[in-house]
C-alpha cells in the first residue's frame, strides 16, 4: 500500500537527511520523546508524563490538557483542520514528519531517544472500535456481528484509500507532495510505519509491548532516570478497563472473516512485533494476545521471517 512513498524515499541521500535531522535541534534537552500511535496506552503515557513534569505527545501541543500547562510548539492551533499535516499531528510516523510539517512543529527533532508501544492487531481493532474519536458510533455497539461489520468494511475503505494514494504518487514527479488519505485522522495507521524508516531501519529506539506495557514503561523510566511509573492496566484508560461491567466486546468476538481482513491489512505488523496471526479467534481458549517473539531490528514488509529480533 505504501511502495509509492519507498520509489522516492529509498535515495540514501534522504535516508542521511532522515537521520541527521535527529542531531538539529540541539536544545531539546529530555532523554526521550514519545511517539504516540492509536490505542496502545499512549493518553495515559502522556498524562502521567505531563503530572510529573514531563511533556510528550500531545502535551506538545495542547495547552492545560490534563490541568497541566505542557504546549512548548504554539504554531498548532486547535482548529477543525482538514490537511493531513494538522489533524493531530503527535500521530504522525516520524519517517514522514520531517517531510509534511515545520521542524518548529515537530517534537522528533533533537538528540533525545524515541519510545513507543506497539500493540496486538486484534485487540488494537477492538479498541479502535470502541474509540470515542474514530470507533463506531452507531446503536447497538455491544453486539459483535455490528463490531465484525464494522472492522471488515474500515479495512476494506483504509485499502481503497490507499490504493488511490499509491496510484496517485506514481503519477507525480513529487510523490512526497501527495497528501495522505485524511477520512480517519491518523487512525488505524500501521504501528511499523512508526517504527522503522523506509529502507527498514528501526528509527524508534525503544519499542514497547501493549501486553507488558506497565513492565516496560517503568524499567524503561528507570533506566533514564526518570521519576515515572504507570497504574496498573485495571486504572489505565482503555477498553480493557471496564469490559466485564459495561459487557464490552473483545478479540474472542472477531469472526474467522475478520480475522482473516486484519491479518491482511496487519501483515506487517504481526511479522514485524513478534505477534501471533491465526486463522480463528472465536471463543477461544489457547490464544494468547501477547508477543511470542521479540521486535525486529530492522524490517521491510515481507521480511519479518528472516529479521533479527531484540531479546524480549
Amino acid at each position: 500500500l505504501y511502495a509509492a512513498y519507498t520509489v522516492h524515499i529509498s535515495n540514501p541521500k534522504v535516508n542521511d537527511r532522515d537521520r541527521q535531522l535527529r542531531q538539529l535541534n540541539t536544545k531539546i534537552e529530555q532523554k526521550l520523546e514519545f511517539v504516540h500511535i492509536t490505542k496502545t496506552g499512549g493518553t495515559t503515557i502522556e498524562r502521567e508524563g505531563c503530572l510529573g513534569g514531563v511533556i510528550w505527545g500531545s502535551m506538545h501541543y495542547f495547552e492545560d490538557l490534563f490541568e497541566c500547562k505542557s504546549s512548548d510548539i504554539k504554531a498548532w492551533k486547535n482548529e477543525k483542520h482538514v490537511t493531513y499535516d494538522m489533524v493531530s499531528p503527535w500521530h504522525m510516523p516520524p519517517r514522514i514528519m520531517y517531510r509534511r510539517i515545520d521542524d518548529e512543529m515537530n517534537p522528533y527533532l533533537g538528540l533525545s531517544k524515541l519510545f513507543t508501544v506497539v500493540r496486538n492487531p486484534y485487540t488494537r481493532w477492538v479498541s479502535e472500535y470502541y474509540c470515542p474519536f474514530a470507533g463506531y458510533k452507531g446503536a447497538d455497539k455491544n453486539n459483535e456481528d455490528t463490531m465484525n461489520e464494522w472492522v471488515k468494511n474500515n479495512i476494506l475503505t483504509l485499502e481503497r484509500a490507499y490504493a488511490n494514494y499509491t496510484e496517485r504518487q506514481k503519477a507525480s514527479k513529487t510523490p512526497w507532495k501527495i497528501e495522505p488519505p485524511v477520512e480517519f485522522g491518523k487512525h488505524f495507521i500501521n504501528q511499523y510505519e512508526y517504527v522503522f524508516d523506509f529502507t527498514g531501519i528501526k528509527l524508534v529506539d525503544h519499542v514497547l509491548h501493549y501486553e507488558h506495557m506497565k513492565t516496560d514503561f517503568d524499567g524503561l523510566m528507570l533506566r533514564y532516570d526518570y521519576n515515572l511509573t504507570l497504574p496498573s492496566i485495571s486504572e489505565m484508560h482503555t477498553y480493557r478497563t471496564d469490559v466485564l461491567l459495561d459487557k464490552k466486546l473483545t478479540w474472542k468476538n472477531l469472526s474467522d472473516s475478520t480475522v482473516v481482513a486484519i491479518n491482511r491489512f496487519a501483515a506487517s505488523d504481526f511479522g514485524a512485533f513478534g505477534y501471533k496471526p491465526v486463522q480463528t479467534l472465536y471463543q477461544s481458549e489457547t490464544y494468547s494476545p501477547d508477543p511470542h517473539d521479540g521486535v525486529c531490528t530492522k524490517f521491510r514488509p515481507g521480511e519479518s521471517r528472516s529479521c533479527l529480533r531484540e531479546a524480549e
